[in-house]
């Protein structure tokens, strides 16, 4: 499969934020992904990223080597740790992308880590679940960061460092 449009249709959800995710990715060297799934969010960062750029994925699932297309499998400048992301460091990132179990307080540990990795962007997919939107909205009144809401029926927020 080449063909990025052809494999989001697969995960429809990310189908309406794959171009928002490549191009955050553009502008970052060092990326952060908390959830891979089917690899369409992956596959879009990578898209983005630059030739020099290097993007970490964490997964819980033993089987997402399995799920992704060989476009992601077989990209270098890709890095898959399966574990909890809660439970391990993360390096430091320029972008964070966060797509897990959207739980509230597992959402807020995920942006409290993106924020200790000193991400400047961080974009969370399923902004319209309430435990998301209320993790997120804490963040952003605790940290000042900026807020824009890409609307689907799924959603994706999109924060900025001040």
């Amino acid at each position: 499969m080449n063909d990025l449009a052809e494999w989001a249709r697969r995960y429809v959800d990310m189908v309406p934020h794959v171009s928002t995710l490549t191009r955050l990715a553009g502008d970052a060297r060092s990326v952060v992904e908390c959830g891979v799934r089917g690899g369409v969010s992956t596959w879009a960062i990578l898209d983005g990223l630059p030739p020099d750029g290097r993007l970490l994925s964490i997964d819980i699932d033993p089987d997402v080597p399995e799920m992704v297309p060989p476009r992601v499998r077989d990209d270098p400048r890709w890095t898959l740790l399966t574990a909890d992301d809660r439970k391990v460091e993360w390096p430091v990132a320029d972008l964070v992308f966060i797509d897990t179990s959207h739980e509230h307080q597992h959402t807020a540990d995920e942006l409290l880590a993106a924020w200790r990795a000193g991400a400047r962007t961080i974009a969370l997919h399923d902004y319209m679940l309430p435990a998301v939107e209320d993790a997120v909205c804490v963040f952003v009144r605790r940290c000042g960061w900026s807020l824009e809401v890409e609307p689907s029926e799924w959603g994706l927020a999109v924060l900025r460092c001040p």
